[in-house]
């Protein structure tokens, strides 16, 4: 399933919500800020889709070729936590600096390679919805967040083994995020 605004932003205002709320003792700022990141991380998880390209051969003398030539990937964060920024001008980089610690593995365990990485060419920046209402305000966002995602490719080569196949070159090359 691939990533979604509207989905992603529901996903968080839930979480939000579900904080307790009690008039004696008010949860923080920071308690509200804890829940949006989790809900975004296992937003994340759970929906974003990675691909590759796969070129790999036999050993010599035969050198077959794989007849995989592509293979989705799965993401995990192990750290994600988010705090209250100062200025809106941080939270675009608070939230890229946890997206790049990504960890991408294959699907498919027969494929045995290094983890993969994102490429974090393009900023998250994060600006002032404008909107009047908790739901678009988040699904702004969560827009810009997914944009800025999405052109993360990065194109440098993972050399691995898939059964039998190895790869002299170029092995796993990712091609798409979504």
């Amino acid at each position: 399933m691939a990533i979604n605004k509207t989905d992603m932003a529901q996903e968080i205002i839930d979480a939000m919500a579900a904080v307790p709320f009690d008039p004696d003792n008010q949860p923080s700022p920071q308690d509200y800020m804890t829940e949006f990141g989790t809900a975004m991380k296992t937003y994340l998880e759970n929906n974003l889709e990675v691909s590759y390209s796969w070129t790999a051969t036999t050993p010599p003398p035969a050198s077959v070729p794989d007849p995989v030539t592509s293979f989705d990937a799965s993401v995990t964060f192990p750290t994600f936590t988010l705090t209250s920024p100062a200025d809106i001008s941080l939270f675009g980089p608070m939230i890229q600096l946890q997206l790049a610690g990504a960890i991408i593995t294959p699907d498919d365990p027969t494929f045995i390679l290094p983890p993969g990485t994102f490429l974090p060419v393009a900023p998250i920046v994060v600006t002032q919805s404008g909107k009047d209402n908790t739901k678009d305000a988040i699904e702004f966002l969560c827009d810009q967040v997914i944009i800025s995602l999405k052109t993360w490719i990065n194109p440098t080569p993972i050399p691995g083994t898939h059964l039998t196949f190895v790869t002299p070159t170029p092995g796993a090359i990712m091609t798409s995020i979504s």
